[in-house]
């Protein structure tokens, strides 16, 4: 009986240090960033094309067309109000689209770029 209370203490250990974690990706050149739903951004520039996710990964379908970088939380979590900390990481960053409740954080610090940002259906900037 002792060895199954050990099992379950280590299975939810294990998930909760899971739930910790956090995530980076990388990807190749991209401009372009779309960011959809319930999810705090945080741009950062750098000299590398990553993405830094707090937690929740499971919740973001992150995917890259061409020279533009998606991220989409699903319809389902949230509506359930759940929200996933992201830190996109660019080099040259021309657009930026966001909605669905997005909440951007951005300093764009240089001189004579250029940018345009569209933002919509609840997101903020």
């Amino acid at each position: 009986m002792r060895g199954l209370g050990i099992f379950f203490v280590i299975v939810i250990l294990g998930s909760f240090s899971s739930s910790l974690a956090q995530t980076t990706l990388t990807f190749r050149d991209f401009d372009k960033l779309s960011v959809q739903g319930n999810i705090d951004l945080v741009l950062e520039k750098s000299d590398f094309e990553r993405v830094v996710v707090a937690e929740k990964t499971d919740l973001l379908d992150i995917e890259q067309e061409g020279r533009t970088l998606k991220i989409k939380m699903n319809l389902r979590d949230q509506m359930k109000g759940e929200e996933v900390k992201v830190k996109v990481e660019y080099r040259k960053l021309k657009e930026l689209q966001a909605g669905g409740g997005a909440s951007v954080e951005a300093r764009l610090q240089e001189a004579g770029i250029d940018f345009s940002a569209h933002v919509s259906s609840g997101a903020s900037l």
